[in-house]
């Protein structure tokens, strides 16, 4: 597909291009508009969303005459956090306002590619219905609010309510630990269930092995992986051991996992929104809340009857012990890139796709959780079928973020590497806990790791 079917720049390739032709010539000034009284705010969205901020950004211009939104699409891909990264290093290609994913703020912000927005939140007056949880996931490691929220998730076990009572597990399931979701995966292989358990566990599928799987669990153990105060990154042996042997229990203990055909699969979700979930052909699965916006309306897999099949519930800690569950958070920000030309129309413009009615459309348009409190409210998004909003809602208490400081993108992948490992049987638990130590010091250094 085009770089951008919009004027502006093209975002592709690993290229930033300015479309000249398209009679977008930025002076830099903070009145970008090519005619006096005219203004143009660049705009940065996923390709993803374009369409939808296209719409939102129309209403934008119609209540704002002599205001113009040029939309820059960033196409997605392997390589897009490298490309918004390209596009925000100068004033002559940053955009105004840029959709920002959370796990990159900390990394941003400290680069200084972001602008501070504590000053803008504290004289918004919209400010104080951002949960405020959520908001954690925008602020930098300083403590500075560097994005602010529009969408977020949380992770959960997705469960088939029908194939687990054919298995003799209750339902509602509420596992305490993690071996009440090991036992009831073993029930579901007994009566032939295709893949009783799915967990991430491929580098083919890299953040959703380190985040749904690695981290997810680990954040269930109370270990710590980064230190904010000595700003050191953390081997705790005995937790990291925990979230291996029940890596190692799923593929090859139990074998209650995937064939390795299916998780080596970059689109494994694809697979099971469109098939295994519909089909009976899977029994549980750990991944994110927005799962069942799959199956909305005009969507392509399409499944009104989804959740009379399908339940979530929430994971818990290893042993019980602690909050009892846990979960992690992801999600995207609108931040204001530190050298975008019109910084105050990108202020502005963020305060209208921020509001309630966009923020509520939004959530309806994506299945992702809101991120205002107000939206929570609304009976429209509480009401709305096929979701697990409400659920997703009361595990936000037990989240945790990405510790997605200097050096997280590169032991991210290492996550990821020594998780495959074990899936793979080509190491042991007690092997990948010592390549982890040892990689952990090859990558950051030994004065930055404190091992346990």
């Amino acid at each position: 597909m085009p770089g951008n079917i919009y004027p502006g720049y093209t975002v592709a390739d690993g290229n930033v291009t300015e479309n000249k032709e398209a009679g977008n010539e930025t002076e830099g000034t903070e009145d970008s508009g090519s005619e006096e009284g005219e203004e143009t705010i660049k705009l940065a969205v996923g390709s993803d969303r374009v369409d939808f901020y296209r719409g939102i950004a129309d209403k934008f211009e119609e209540e704002n005459p002599g205001k113009t939104v040029e939309i820059i699409e960033i196409v997605q891909g392997s390589d897009m956090y490298t490309k918004i990264t390209m596009m925000m290093q100068s004033p002559e290609t940053s955009p105004d306002l840029i959709t920002e994913d959370g796990f990159m703020i900390m990394s941003d912000a400290k680069a200084g590619y972001l602008e501070p927005l504590d000053d803008f939140m504290s004289e918004w007056e919209d400010a104080s219905q951002f949960d405020e949880t959520v908001l954690e996931g925008g602020k930098g490691e300083d403590g500075v609010q560097y994005g602010v929220p529009f969408s977020t998730d949380v992770q959960c076990l997705w469960y088939d309510k029908t194939l687990m009572e054919e298995a003799g597990v209750p339902v509602p399931f509420e596992p305490k630990t993690w071996d009440d979701i090991l036992d009831a995966g073993v029930k579901l292989k007994e009566i032939g269930v295709e893949i009783p358990l799915f967990i991430y566990a491929s580098k083919a599928t890299p953040e959703e092995t380190s985040m749904r799987t690695f981290q997810e669990f680990y954040s269930g153990t109370g270990g710590e992986l980064y230190d904010f105060d000595s700003g050191k990154w953390i081997v705790d042996k005995e937790n990291l051991l925990k979230v291996f042997n029940f890596v190692n229990d799923v593929y090859n203990v139990d074998k209650i996992g995937a064939p390795l055909s299916i998780v080596s699969q970059s689109k494994a979700e694809d697979l099971f929104v469109s098939d295994y979930m519909k089909n009976g052909k899977l029994g549980m699965i750990c991944t994110g809340s927005w799962v069942a916006g799959n199956w909305g309306e005009g969507r392509t897999y399409e499944w009104p009857e989804s959740m009379e099949t399908w339940a979530v519930a929430k994971i818990p800690t290893y042993d019980g012990g602690g909050a009892g569950y846990t979960t992690m958070s992801g999600g995207w920000t609108w931040a204001i890139p530190a050298n975008a030309n019109n910084k105050e129309g990108g202020k502005e413009l963020l305060k209208f796709m921020a509001n309630k009615d966009n923020q509520l459309e939004y959530a309806l348009f994506s299945g992702d959780l809101a991120v205002r409190k107000d939206v929570m409210e609304e009976s429209a998004y509480k009401e709305q079928q096929p979701s697990v909003v409400n659920e997703a809602a009361d595990m936000l208490q037990y989240t945790h973020f990405r510790p997605a400081v200097d050096g997280y993108s590169t032991l991210t992948t290492m996550f990821t590497e020594v998780t495959e490992s074990i899936a793979m049987g080509s190491a042991t638990p007690e092997d990948a806990v010592n390549t982890f130590e040892s990689e952990m010091i090859r990558i950051v250094g030994e004065e930055n790791v404190t091992v346990k």
